[in-house]
């Protein structure tokens, strides 16, 4: 668990994180932030079906958790702000008392004992979570900058809970719905913190969030807050779960032939391909769509016409190292062409088509390098699948 919980090992990092300060930069109050829409969550309850009559003991702890944890990124906001009186604070931290009250909503629902006894500001009944509250305090203290910083690492670790609360809820739609609604405004807030600290000239970097999901949420905008199922169609649910399993492939093949050829570039390009199942994973979990992968081990898939073009791509890469990064380049070429078709079944949805675009780029960078390690070796590639026209304008961008 990325939770608070595991409050030892934040304390830790936090001082690694906040050890440093920007002298000189300007502190001035920064830019608004967004906030989540209360007459939107509000709406969402009044029409949401109670999902069961029970619910398990980990839904249990999980909802008690998320709203001490709510109620210590609202606190840290309300106490940051009385200190440097930065806009960005007093609106979040409204924010927050929303999402703390979406999450009673549902303990009220279920009649589940609300851990928040006291909510004067700084008062836990969860004592790792005092503990945090008061060492965030302490590190926004030392300056306006460290502050926003204290803020954004709030949000990432929310972000990364709400993910993992989203994922044992999965029975229960009408808290993974909250959860959804949560996530969406943790990744405006987490935007609004790195905004300000830009204003100051400051370029976060994440502390808990891999770095392409960061860039996912930093470039993105205005996703819709709610996601359920009829959100997305059967085409466009099965385009997802293509996806991820084509990305196994390229990742499978290339650690087949890197163990066959001990080629770093293989080595290399499967960590980039690893990453790219990851951010097409998290979509599938944040539209509760089925992960078609049961079993990681390499080469296995469910879709039978991706286990046979993986076999027969092993097939031709295995006869010599020439051949295997001409089977690396014809895969990109496949996966360039299924992307784009993909983007379009998709269209519409742009937190999905982010993600589909950014991974076609990434199979045009690998499609260059294959090519370029070719060229090096004496051997000029013809594309496969790709027409001359369209080929030529990646090799040469």
């Amino acid at each position: 668990m990325f939770g608070f919980k595991k409050a030892a090992l934040f304390l830790t990092i936090v001082g690694i994180l906040f050890g440093f300060n920007a002298c000189g930069v300007s502190e001035s109050a920064p830019a608004k932030a967004e906030v989540s829409d209360a007459e939107t969550l509000s709406k969402l309850i009044e029409t949401m079906p109670v999902a069961s009559d029970t619910i398990s003991k980990a839904v249990v702890e999980g909802l008690q958790y998320m709203r001490e944890e709510e109620k210590l990124a609202r606190d840290v906001y309300i106490t940051l702000n009385d200190i440097y009186d930065y806009r960005v604070f007093k609106n979040i931290s409204k924010s927050e008392q929303i999402h703390m009250n979406a999450i009673l909503y549902l303990l009220n629902r279920y009649g589940i004992e609300d851990p928040v006894k006291d909510d004067a500001v700084g008062v836990f009944t969860n004592p790792d979570l005092k503990e945090l509250y008061e060492t965030l305090i302490a590190q926004g203290k030392t300056s306006g900058t460290d502050a926003l910083k204290v803020g954004a690492a709030i949000e990432e670790i929310d972000i990364l809970d709400l993910l993992e609360k989203t994922k044992e809820a999965k029975e229960y739609s009408d808290v993974t719905r909250i959860y959804g609604f949560l996530e969406r405004g943790s990744e405006n807030h987490l935007r609004a913190f790195v905004g300000n600290l830009r204003v100051q000239g400051i370029a976060y970097e994440p502390q808990y969030l891999e770095q392409e999901f960061f860039d996912e949420i930093i470039n993105s905008r205005n996703h819709p807050p709610v996601v359920a199922d009829s959100t997305l169609t059967d085409d466009e649910k099965a385009a997802l779960q293509y996806v991820i399993e084509e990305e196994k492939v390229a990742h499978d093949l290339y650690l087949t032939l890197y163990n066959e050829n001990n080629l770093k570039v293989f080595k290399n390009i499967a960590r980039a391909e690893q990453r790219h199942m990851n951010s097409v994973e998290r979509l599938l979990n944040f539209y509760k769509v089925e992960n078609p992968i049961k079993d990681n081990t390499v080469g296995v898939f469910a879709n039978s016409d991706l286990q046979e073009l993986y076999d027969t791509m092993v097939q031709k890469g295995s006869q010599s190292e020439i051949e295997a990064l001409k089977a690396g380049a014809a895969m990109e070429e496949m996966d360039i062409l299924d992307l784009l078709n993909k983007i379009e079944t998709v269209n519409g949805h742009n937190r999905i088509t982010a993600v589909f675009k950014r991974l076609e780029k990434g199979s045009e960078i690998h499609l260059r390098i294959f090519v370029r390690i070719l060229k090096l070796r004496g051997i000029t590639y013809e594309p496969q699948y790709l027409d001359q026209a369209t080929f030529q304008k990646i090799i040469n961008p």
